[in-house]
């Protein structure tokens, strides 16, 4: 916005050769021409009120964005086109509380599968091969988060359950191989450290910093229970109904809270992250998107003019979508940030030049259990309606 120090004699907006607009503003015998600034404009349309939005690359192809509605939908989408690819939903009626797509980012397989944690902790992996996706294996849990994660130097998948438990599965078959009893508590989420292989386990009211392959605890923090929560690399993020923001800084063993208790973060809830190579960004229910350095300095606040739902970097322009109450808009790098952008990842395809298409690179082992599980599901089926059969012949 501009404060006019006089009244107009009157207003012209007309477009040039630049992207955005132009005003004239005619005061007196003076001609003042501002060119308006559009932050932001519309990426996709219709989606409704996104909970979280994360860019998911995979190696040697198009990278997806998936998308966590509040019709409780998992929404993929090309992150070159904006276009749907798939969509995914529990089989069950339940909100979700979590999702975890592995797209084979530390393993030299190939894989490609969603898991979907719903409120009451059960899973729900899919294969992203169709639209939509098709579901391989619903497991009874009490889950709060899955997680890719090592143990003695084997890929495993972690689940974290939401009465303060850690069972660590195999990377193929899903069977359990190790369980450790953490500390008895309500497990919001987790996240996984790779730098130092430890699991951060978030509480309603404290964070574990918990090592697996030594199976102890290796530093608490007392915490309260946020409303977003990020991790990466050394830095955690939990945000706050209030607007606050918790910085915990994780070194060789021990965790740091950078909080600055006099910075100004936001006047309402905080509801997502996102993290660049050096900056992160907190979106908020008033409006403001920020970025911040590791250090906690706020470098650059944009106000828009709707709640904020969710905000992910889309590519190395560093472009950044945003969720709203029903659309994803996009708010291009370009008008941000005058550094260089990054260097292209042929591997990862960071600038998104790749076309999607669909592969069925799911776990064949957890087809082969769900196929078991099926085949035992029809023989009891049948086994039981011939033996009601039996039960009326001899009544008759």
């Amino acid at each position: 916005c501009e404060q006019l120090t006089k009244n107009p004699s009157s207003l012209c907006l007309f477009n040039t050769d630049t992207f955005y607009p132009s005003l004239a503003v005619c005061i007196d015998n003076s001609i003042v021409v501002y060119q308006v600034m559009m932050p932001w404009s519309m990426w996709r349309s219709t989606i409704l009120q996104p909970h979280f939005i994360r860019y998911c690359p995979r190696p040697n192809k198009a990278a997806r964005i998936i998308v966590h509605t509040d019709n409780e939908y998992i929404y993929m989408l090309s992150p070159k086109t904006a276009l749907t690819i798939t969509s995914a939903s529990p089989s069950s009626p339940t909100k979700m509380h979590d999702a975890f797509y592995d797209r084979g980012l530390h393993t030299t397989k190939k894989r490609d599968q969603l898991f979907i944690v719903s409120n009451s902790g059960d899973i729900t992996i899919s294969s992203p091969s169709a639209s939509p996706c098709e579901e391989i294996l619903m497991i009874e849990s009490k889950a709060a988060a899955v997680f890719e994660c090592y143990l003695d130097d084997k890929l495993c998948y972690g689940i974290a359950l939401l009465t303060g438990e850690l069972v660590i599965h195999d990377y193929d078959n899903l069977e359990p191989i190790k369980r450790f009893i953490i500390n008895v508590g309500n497990v919001i989420t987790a996240k996984y450290d790779w730098r130092r292989r430890s699991v951060l386990l978030f509480y309603d009211n404290e964070v574990i910093r918990f090592d697996i392959q030594k199976g102890n605890i290796m530093s608490r923090m007392k915490l309260s229970e946020g409303s977003a929560y990020d991790f990466q690399d050394q830095l955690a993020l939990v945000g706050y109904k209030t607007g606050r923001i918790s910085m915990i800084w994780l070194e060789d063993t021990e965790m740091h809270n950078l909080t600055n208790n006099d910075c100004v973060f936001h006047s309402a809830e905080v509801t997502g992250f996102a993290f660049a190579k050096n900056f992160f960004i907190s979106v908020s229910l008033d409006q403001n998107m920020k970025l911040w350095s590791f250090s906690g300095s706020n470098i650059m606040t944009l106000s828009l003019p709707l709640p904020l739902y969710s905000v992910e970097i889309l590519n190395g322009y560093r472009d950044i979508i945003v969720g709203t109450d029903k659309d994803i808009m996009i708010i291009e790098g370009r008008h941000l940030f005058n550094e260089k952008f990054e260097e292209k990842d042929e591997i990862l395809d960071n600038y998104n030049e790749k076309d999607d298409s669909f592969t069925d690179d799911a776990s064949d082992q957890l087809k082969e259990i769900a196929q078991l599980k099926q085949d035992a599901l029809i023989a009891r089926k049948n086994k039981e309606e011939q033996e009601a059969e039996n039960q009326n012949n001899k009544t008759i």
